[in-house]
């Protein structure tokens, strides 16, 4: 049961994934959270796990079984679920290079703050944040779609969950001392069904 492991598959599913064990009759999944054994045959080699709660650890262990006998356990393995962000945030004080963001805390244990300069082909990771509101960089006379991500437990950023997008242009360099005026461009806009992120490094700042 060596390279016994978790694969996170949604913010309710965590699949349990091992080698198969030769002349055995089946395993034992063992579980931290209920004593409750999972018994699964021996041409099994993977267990899934649903109906489970938005980034939260979840503990597992494995051991092979013939007849009465135990087999050596595995390693205890923790996995989180993945997170899932705000449904929307307020974005305020859009100057010449900046933006001030803010939000409701979801189950996020931190955001992703993520814009777009080329209509939403493609976002870059501005920064991120542990704390539900944030003032972001931007670039001068550009038009953004900015929206926010969820970073899990396990520092994996939840792919295809994001907030609402929010629009905005920042003034240009210079007009009135580069803050913008009440009717600066910001407008929410909802985000295609799949956007491409060009990178999921988390940077913690």
């Amino acid at each position: 049961t060596d390279n016994f492991k978790g694969v996170t598959l949604s913010t309710a599913s965590i699949q349990w994934k091992w080698p198969s064990v030769a002349g055995v009759d089946g395993y034992y999944l063992y579980s931290s959270s209920t004593a409750a054994i999972v018994t699964v045959s021996s041409n099994t080699s993977y267990y899934i796990d649903s109906g489970l709660r938005a980034n939260k650890a979840y503990t597992r262990w494995l051991a092979p079984y013939t007849g009465a006998a135990t087999g050596t356990a595995s390693q205890h393995i923790t996995k989180y679920t993945h997170a899932l962000p705000p449904d929307s945030f307020m974005l305020s004080s859009v100057t010449a290079t900046s933006a001030y963001m803010e939000w409701q805390y979801s189950t996020a244990t931190a955001y992703a703050i993520e814009g777009s300069t080329n209509g939403g082909a493609s976002y870059y990771r501005i920064r991120d944040s542990f704390v539900p509101w944030q003032t972001v960089k931007l670039m001068s006379n550009r038009s953004y779609r900015i929206r926010i991500g969820a970073i899990s437990g396990d520092n994996e950023l939840s792919p295809g969950y994001y907030s609402s997008v929010q629009l905005a242009t920042p003034t240009p360099l210079g007009a009135a001392g580069g803050v913008a005026s009440p009717g600066y461009a910001c407008a929410s806009a909802d985000p295609p069904d799949s956007l491409p992120v060009t990178s999921r490094a988390v940077t913690w700042k």
